[in-house]
């Protein structure tokens, strides 16, 4: 089996919703999963995550599934949240994410087909023109799971851009290898992004976790304290400081 990821568009995709002017669309995302309701087929949809399913052959075309958003499309047997208490083994506190392969698509199932399945599981945003000059930090902690990726499986961290106006091309593809991770080796890592090309504005932001795979290959990685964070931009850092020398300014006048 043979994969190449370079030219392979692997999120998923939502209509834009625009900002309003002056207002920046990129949000920062916090979770170490202790909230969700790990019974709840529904928590991770609730809380924004989104699915994509693509088959890549070893020229690296692939063909896209329409598997996304995340739901019901791949049957819920591709990810979960793990909790202690039902005998997961969440890389941090009581609940954690599991992330791992769909074995009932016909890639697995079908000895004859020589694609691999490509699942991406992510967060979007849309950049606006306020984010412009702001560098992002995707960040999360990784723990190898009782069925690790075997063979020439692939388990990764990604945070893309995709350019609406040229078919979704990534203008920006940054990918962290966690295929690896060791269980009970808890790592954490990050990818970092600088926001300061104007051409970006408009583009889609995804981040999340991605894993090719196929025959039955192992797949799963444990993941948890998943972070999106997205500074201040200087220019309304420089408003708010003004803002609370205004302020001082006025309290001393009335003293």
């Amino acid at each position: 089996m043979k994969k190449s990821l370079t030219t392979l568009f692997c999120g998923g995709l939502l209509s834009a919703v625009m900002a309003p002017a002056g207002f920046g669309q990129l949000t920062n995302y916090s979770q170490d999963f202790e909230g969700l309701n790990a019974a709840d087929p529904n928590a991770l949809i609730n809380d924004g995550w989104l699915l994509f399913a693509s088959g890549i052959n070893g020229s690296g075309s692939f063909t896209n599934f329409g598997a996304g958003p995340f739901g019901p499309a791949l049957g819920g047997q591709v990810v979960a949240i793990s909790t202690f208490d039902a005998g997961g083994d969440p890389p941090a506190g009581t609940q954690g994410l599991v992330f791992f392969s769909d074995y009932d698509s016909g890639l697995h199932q079908d000895p004859n087909d020589p694609r691999d399945l490509v699942l991406s599981l992510f967060q979007e945003r849309v950049i606006t023109a306020a984010d412009i000059g702001t560098t992002v930090t995707f960040s999360w902690l990784a723990d190898g799971n009782a069925a690790p990726p075997t063979g020439d499986a692939i388990a990764e961290a990604f945070l893309i851009t995709l350019d609406p106006n040229a078919n979704f091309s990534a203008t920006n593809n940054l990918s962290f290898d966690t295929t690896a991770t060791l269980d009970g080796a808890l790592a954490a890592n990050s990818l970092t992004l600088d926001l300061t090309d104007p051409a970006l504005v408009g583009q889609i932001l995804q981040f999340g976790f991605r894993n090719t795979a196929s025959d039955f290959e192992g797949s799963a990685v444990d993941y948890d304290n998943v972070n999106f964070v997205v500074p201040e931009p200087a220019s309304l850092a420089l408003v708010g400081l003004g803002g609370l020398m205004m302020v001082s300014r006025r309290r001393q006048a009335n003293r």
